[in-house]
């Protein structure tokens, strides 16, 4: 006897839509890895800003450089693990040390439940550290690793140093509904700890976590969980035992400025005292300066400050960067802006590099020299719309205080995203309109004077003078 099932157009069409969206779900965080690439490009603050391009032996989307030997690096292959140069040798090889094994293998990245999102090789020493990070295969190998070379205990030569919860929080030493992932791992300039910024889910917030290359059966850190510094950004220091803090503070504020790594003897302004709503990245420069990204919010584009409010930079880009990262000085700063790619510096200078950059993920800055095999580019350097670098208005007679509140007094006021007439129009301020003053103000190359105002919608440039007659002034009454 034959039997025949019938079963509805509609229920088959759901049931496909829901495999699909499992296989998805599965496969999502391994997609969003960006597009491999044989080519790196490596950054240097040695000799003025230096942008060169490199070849790399295969597919890969991350590299870092040994800041002892700018010829030993570590990468992501295209399957996410780390082929790197070890210490005294001269070729690559395939890291296949724990948590990995010798003849360890995957064909895809989202199969490999020990995918590698960053490696990061130490300023000084030998030493390299690695996040590993696959959601859709549940690893207890997931978190922070370090490696080095030497190998005379039992645990040598690489210790997980961070796990994350989830998935295995009983394995992590979390207190009852404590849960934090893994943001990215940085090693301080001699070496002796580790960065590593986390998101504490349980919280909704980022925040710091040191580690330390521990060797031994001493090496606890794997089984313990964070006892988190609660400030989203932080920098290393001049000083090793001190970590460059900013972004929300503990008590919700936007701050700045230098606390111990074990959070103590804290050194904290307020963004506000220093006339601005929003600061994150902060680091330290050679000469013990703070700079930092500011600006009125922390969606806008954002510009460059040193710790007196001074601003160095235009505002870099058209929104807040979804990538910051400083060259080993602390003299420049790449930024990666609605899918542009800019180097600013603290002498102002803003370069915009995505045509450099075009389709490689591996962009790095290297401490001293380039690698041998890195081949120097060309470097314009001009500010991101094109437009002639403004300078410090001459007459100080005719400034306005920053922070000042006036008002606009004539019709039809154009607001610009630039210092410059030919720049992009943002907006339009109304006769009467209220502004606050949020930098001093500059002169372009025609002689035309600018001031950088803040209203209740918009932050941008609008001209001193129009007609021979002012267009700011006080309020009224």
């Amino acid at each position: 006897m034959r039997y025949t099932f019938t079963t509805s157009k509609r229920k088959i069409q759901i049931l496909l839509l829901t495999m699909l969206i499992l296989l998805l779900a599965g496969i999502s965080h391994a997609q969003d890895l960006p597009q491999p690439s044989d080519r790196a490009i490596v950054l240097s603050t040695q000799n003025g800003l230096t942008i060169a391009e490199m070849p790399l032996p295969g597919p890969s989307y991350g590299i870092s450089f040994s800041g002892a030997n700018p010829a030993q690096y570590a990468r992501i292959d295209q399957v996410g693990m780390i082929r790197f140069v070890p210490p005294g040798e001269t070729g690559e090889t395939v890291y296949g040390d724990s948590p990995y094994f010798n003849g360890f293998t995957k064909n895809s990245p989202q199969e490999n439940e020990l995918l590698v999102r960053e490696v990061d090789m130490a300023p000084a020493g030998q030493h390299m550290a690695f996040r590993i990070l696959n959601d859709a295969i549940d690893s207890i190998s997931r978190g922070v690793w370090f490696w080095q070379p030497e190998r005379f205990y039992g645990t040598d030569p690489s210790y997980q140093v961070l796990r994350v919860c989830p998935p295995f929080c009983d394995a992590t030493g979390a207190a009852p509904g404590q849960t934090w992932q893994a943001l990215s791992v940085d090693w301080a300039p001699d070496g002796s700890a580790m960065l590593i910024h986390i998101d504490l889910t349980s919280e909704n917030r980022r925040a710091l976590e040191i580690r330390y290359p521990i060797r031994g059966d001493e090496n606890l850190q794997a089984i313990t969980a964070p006892n988190p510094l609660r400030y989203d950004y932080g920098t290393w220091s001049i000083d090793p035992t001190r970590l460059i803090v900013s972004g929300t503070g503990p008590n919700g504020n936007a701050v700045f400025g230098n606390i111990g790594i074990d959070g103590s003897s804290p050194i904290i302004l307020s963004a506000s005292d220093i006339g601005l709503i929003w600061v994150q990245n902060a680091a330290q420069t050679p000469s013990g300066q703070l700079v930092m990204l500011g600006g009125q919010n922390a969606q806008q584009a954002l510009a460059l400050y040193d710790d007196s409010g001074t601003q160095l930079t235009d505002p870099i880009g058209t929104s807040a960067p979804a990538e910051v990262e400083w060259s080993p000085d602390r003299t420049a700063v790449r930024l990666l802006v609605d899918g542009r790619t800019y180097i600013a510096q603290i002498d102002g200078t803003i370069t915009d590099i995505t045509d450099m950059v075009a389709s490689t993920p591996n962009i790095a800055w290297v401490s001293n020299a380039l690698p041998p095999s890195a081949i120097p580019l060309s470097v314009t350097p001009t500010a991101e719309t094109a437009v002639p670098p403004a300078t410090i208005a001459a007459d100080p007679a005719t400034q306005y205080e920053v922070g000042a509140l006036l008002q606009v007094v004539v019709p039809d006021l154009t607001l610009y995203a630039e210092p410059a007439a030919d720049a992009l129009a943002i907006g339009t301020l109304q006769l009467g309109e209220e502004v606050i003053i949020t930098s001093d103000p500059l002169s372009d190359q025609n002689g035309n004077t600018w001031w950088r105002v803040q209203t209740l919608n918009y932050s941008g440039w609008i001209v001193a003078e129009r007609d021979g007659q002012p267009t700011l002034g006080f309020l009224s009454g």
